[in-house]
């Protein structure tokens, strides 16, 4: 192989799943890497929790909300301390990105052992500076379209949670946004 090919090859391929050893290999190495297995996302994601003052349905009391300023996924969670639980399902669902913004909840700075799993850049707000997460302006917008559609059409408040995944799904796919 020439060296022009060589090096588009190298900036076309991921190198996440490298392992480096000294001979001779001593080890065997696990052969499932994570991180290949998902899509990678070239994209900083932010992540924040929402709250309900009712209980759903289905008995969650919170959701986990994840966007990059454009597209917006939502997971509902029985309890703060689920966000981690939050974070696998939207690498699973969505893909990983290449950093995660987040504030400084216990819960979600927790989960520093999936974001050095999937090798996720994390990066955490400064105390007291909601401007530096965009998850808040993703929150304010689906409650403010959660109150419309709750006066509008009638819907039961203990179904916020079915409610607020049909919002993110009518931001992300039918309405365009700057």
């Amino acid at each position: 192989v020439g060296i022009e090919t060589a090096r588009n090859t190298l900036k076309a391929t991921t190198q996440y799943g490298i392992r480096h050893a000294v001979n001779p290999l001593t080890r065997r190495y696990r052969t499932d890497i994570m991180q290949s297995k998902r899509k990678r996302l070239n994209d900083t994601f932010y992540s924040d929790t929402m709250f309900s003052g009712v209980k759903s349905i289905r008995g969650n009391t919170c959701a986990q909300l994840f966007t990059n300023g454009k597209f917006v996924h939502l997971e509902p969670i029985n309890r703060k301390a689920q966000a981690g639980e939050a974070l696998h399902s939207m690498l699973d669902e969505v893909g990983i990105p290449n950093k995660m913004v987040f504030d400084g909840a216990k819960e979600q700075t927790g989960t520093n052992r999936a974001l050095r799993k999937y090798n996720i850049a994390p990066w955490q707000t400064e105390p007291y500076s909601p401007w530096q997460n965009r998850a808040e302006d993703q929150i304010r917008e689906v409650r403010r379209r959660w109150k419309l559609l709750r006066q509008r059409k009638k819907v039961p408040v203990r179904l916020w949670d079915y409610a607020m995944i049909h919002i993110t799904k009518l931001l992300n796919d039918m309405t365009a946004r700057g």
